[in-house]
């Protein structure tokens, strides 16, 4: 992941995306959230969509935050 995370740190929001989607995969949990909202905060729709889907089901949350999700 050495060239993913340098262009995701150059502010990449592909680069998140895919992190995000690789963490996911690996249930790493925190870490997917934490670069599906970089690539959100970025502006990127399947990134905004990747944290909503985390949110929905409460992954790496106490409780789902559906009012977070929607937004």
């Amino acid at each position: 992941m050495g060239l993913m995370e340098k262009a995701a740190g150059e502010g990449h929001a592909y680069a998140m995306l895919a992190l995000g989607h690789i963490h996911a995969q690996r249930k790493e949990d925190e870490q997917a959230m934490q670069w599906f909202t970089k690539g959100a905060e970025a502006g990127l729709p399947k990134a905004m969509y990747g944290l909503g889907c985390y949110l929905d089901r409460g992954r790496d949350l106490a409780a789902p935050d559906h009012p977070a999700a929607a937004d």
